[in-house]
């Protein structure tokens, strides 16, 4: 990764960047937990629809099927499962308490 001498103020502008990121991912895991324990108490209800002032809620089952990728592992040889294998680059942002 790239370590190059930042200016003094760029260095201060992007520190204090990194704390507002950290603030914000903070508050969002707040508001998650807040919004988790909602659907729970809707989910609850065994209501199909809740109408609010403002919104709707819907409340539906969904089924899903997904691939079981360690049985497809224990199923294919190392090679297959290379051969299916797509690797792709991303770039990762983690923010730590200081």
């Amino acid at each position: 990764m790239n370590t190059a001498v930042l200016s003094r103020s760029v260095s201060r502008r992007l520190a204090a960047q990194v704390d507002t990121l950290g603030a914000l991912n903070a508050q969002i895991a707040e508001l998650q937990g807040q919004a988790e324990l909602i659907k729970a108490e809707l989910k609850s209800t065994g209501l199909d629809t809740i109408e609010g002032v403002v919104f709707k809620c819907v409340i539906a089952v969904v089924e899903q099927a997904r691939l079981d990728s360690s049985k497809v592992k224990a199923l294919l040889t190392p090679a297959q499962i290379a051969a299916c294998t797509r690797v792709t680059e991303s770039v990762r942002l983690t923010v730590f308490d200081r």
